[in-house]
């Protein structure tokens, strides 16, 4: 690590890093190895995200038919999780088949993804089992009025996966309701909602390239760089009015073998077991972009990194959430 003196112009979203000095010639070392001082050389992989408003095409079995309104807001892609399931009573629901003509009514708020307020409607995949003879499933929000025409048919018998949008009711529920005794799976692989921009990507450690650098103000003419390990996702949705009025933030899951959205905020460090050195992960933001960084800081002068450039970092999924501003 190395402190450098330099005239700095501090932007209002840039608090904590200075937006556009990635990619100077000058490099200072801060984890070991030999740094590149071409910023053209660098490796770059991209992960594109895209910045569609609307779900992505239906991989269902059965096509599902357009909830019967349709939603607000923004839509907001989710990883895949599921929200409950008859078959085990994961949910919690019962765990029996859901009688015909009988409603089960589910609360979305905080489950599988969905934020705990804010949401308008929910993308599901539904997945009906072991139906007892042919029918149909009616999906829509709790207190409101059913379809008229199912969300989903099936045959006796049968396993039938379907993608429908369901507008989100009376405390954020949604209402399932079959024509004859089945099994309910059903998943969360997005939301809508008015403000704010979720998306969510895995990072491996092979994905983490090689050679950047993370700059950090320490005042307002004074900054420190770290060479660094480095991701770039791509993020459309931040535009030059977020960068001037809204807000980004980066959210991590330490572990994916942990519980499911444990996430923690960017930047983020903690301190090696010896105590000799801290594992860093912070980002940067910059037009339709955000770039992740993983670098150490050394605690003890006298202790030896580990070498940066093949450390094993472990999988982690990474949540950014672009909220909107007004620009000025």
């Amino acid at each position: 690590m190395r402190t450098r003196t330099k005239a700095i112009g501090v932007g209002a979203t840039a608090a904590a890093v200075v937006l556009g000095l990635l990619g100077t010639s000058t490099i200072s070392l801060a984890g070991g190895g030999a740094a590149s001082s071409a910023p053209g050389a660098r490796n770059v992989r991209t992960v594109q995200i895209p910045a569609a408003q609307a779900p992505p095409a239906s991989p269902a079995i059965h096509p599902a038919n357009p909830a019967p309104d349709a939603p607000t807001g923004t839509y907001q892609p989710e990883r895949q999780r599921q929200a409950f399931n008859t078959l085990t009573g994961a949910g919690p629901v019962a765990k029996q088949k859901v009688a015909a003509n009988t409603t089960l009514t589910f609360d979305m708020a905080g489950q599988a993804g969905v934020p705990s307020s804010g949401a308008t409607a929910v993308v599901l995949l539904v997945e009906v089992k072991g139906a007892s003879s042919a029918g149909s499933l009616g999906v829509y929000a709790a207190g409101g009025p059913a379809p008229t025409s199912p969300e989903v048919s099936f045959a006796s018998g049968t396993t039938v996966t379907s993608q429908v949008i369901a507008p989100l009711g009376l405390g954020s529920a949604v209402v399932f309701k079959p024509t004859t005794g089945v099994n309910l799976v059903v998943s969360v692989t997005g939301y809508f909602a008015p403000s704010s921009l979720t998306h969510v990507v895995t990072e491996t450690s092979a994905d983490w390239l090689w050679n950047s650098q993370y700059i950090f103000s320490t005042n307002p003419s004074s900054y420190t760089e770290y060479f660094t390990r480095y991701v770039n996702i791509s993020v459309p949705a931040i535009t030059s009015s977020v960068l001037a009025s809204g807000t980004v933030q980066v959210y991590f899951e330490p572990s994916l073998s942990e519980t499911a959205d444990s996430w923690t905020p960017l930047p983020y460090q903690f301190t090696d077991g010896t105590g000799d050195f801290d594992y860093d992960y912070a980002f940067v933001t910059s037009l339709g972009q955000v770039q992740l960084e993983f670098f150490f800081v050394q605690r003890n002068p006298t202790a030896t990194l580990p070498t940066l450039s093949t450390f094993t970092l472990a999988t982690s999924d990474f949540k950014v959430v672009v909220t909107p501003g007004t620009a000025g």
